[in-house]
């Protein structure tokens, strides 16, 4: 029985105190909302089909969704922070403007079909 105790206190509970650190880490390098409005856009492009309609195809393309409405403006949050897509009012259509986080690069093939689909 203690031979038990020692394995267990040698191997299993030191393996499963890095696992949960770094589990627990994995989400700390996210971009934040003000840090993605600031940068440069990823994509950028205007569209003469409306902003609602577009937000609403983005909303069915894209995976985690989380729209934040501000009267003409909405802002789409994609895959927790992984992308901030904000869609506005232009002269004729609409503004897409895309700008992509730390943890982007994955989902951007996805994040760039959704959005030559929703606004072509």
């Amino acid at each position: 029985m203690n031979r038990m105790k020692r394995l267990l206190r040698r191997c299993i509970v030191p393996t499963l105190t890095v696992g949960v650190l770094l589990f627990g880490l994995g989400g700390c390098g996210s971009t934040s909302v003000p840090d993605l409005r600031a940068s440069t856009p990823t994509i950028y492009l205007q569209s003469t089909h409306a902003p609602y309609s577009v937000s609403r195809c983005l909303e069915r393309r894209l995976p985690d969704v989380r729209v934040v409405q501000d009267g003409e403006s909405a802002d789409l949050l994609v895959d927790g922070r992984a992308w901030l897509i904000n869609v506005s009012a232009a002269e004729g259509g609409t503004r897409v403007a895309a700008h992509r986080g730390d943890d982007g690069e994955r989902i951007e093939p996805d994040v760039r079909f959704a959005i030559a689909r929703c606004t072509l």
